[in-house]
C-alpha cells in the first residue's frame, strides 16, 4: 500500500489504485477501483510517546484482543510472554553476520 499510495474513500468504501508506479508494470488504463466492502480489515496501532503511555489506563487483555483469539491466552499474558520455551534437541543457533542487512 505504501508503494502504490492508493486513494481510500472511507465513506464509499472504495480503494483506488490511481498512482501505480512504473515498477509494477501496470499501464494507467488497466488500473481499477476495488470495492473493499467488508473484505478489508484494518487495525490501527497507536505508538504514543512516553508521556501518553503514563496517562493511559491499563486494560485487561480481553478488552484489547479480538474475541476470536481469546483461546490463545498464553500468547497474551505477560508471564508467558516473558518466558522462553524449554530447550529441545533440535534447537540450533542462527549465527548472524555482523553488518549484514536482512
Amino acid at each position: 500500500l505504501a508503494k502504490h499510495n492508493p486513494d481510500i474513500n472511507w465513506i464509499n468504501n472504495t480503494l483506488t489504485f490511481n498512482r501505480c508506479p512504473s515498477a509494477c508494470g501496470m499501464a494507467p488504463a488497466l488500473l481499477r477501483t476495488v470495492d473493499v466492502g467488508h473484505s478489508l480489515g484494518l487495525d490501527l496501532v497507536d505508538f504514543p510517546d512516553d508521556d501518553g503511555e503514563a496517562k493511559r489506563e491499563k486494560k485487561h487483555w480481553k478488552e484489547i484482543v479480538s474475541p476470536q483469539f481469546h483461546d490463545f491466552v498464553d500468547v497474551f499474558t505477560k508471564e508467558d510472554f516473558e518466558n522462553t520455551p524449554d530447550s529441545r534437541i533440535w534447537d540450533h543457533a542462527i549465527e548472524l553476520k555482523a553488518g549484514s542487512k536482512p
